[in-house]
């Protein structure tokens, strides 16, 4: 009877593990969905690192502000 029952529990314990890990799996992937979904609403990259957020800004002056003519 006692080993039964020590099945019993040992296989309990293992179902919520594997039901932990697939929450755990599942929350982590509508995460992901989460982040792409605001990088595509806010302008981002569209997967393959060619959209408005992988193209450099355009440069204007220099590092001291000011133009190659020397005007603000």
């Amino acid at each position: 009877m006692g080993t039964f029952v020590l099945i019993i529990v040992v296989l309990a314990i293992a179902a919520g593990v594997v039901w932990l890990v697939r929450q755990h799996r599942a929350g982590s992937a509508r995460e992901l969905d989460d982040a792409r979904h605001w990088v595509e609403r806010l302008g981002g990259a569209d997967g393959d690192g060619h959209g408005p957020a992988a193209r450099p800004a355009p440069a204007v002056g220099s590092a001291t502000g000011r133009s190659r003519d020397g005007v603000p």
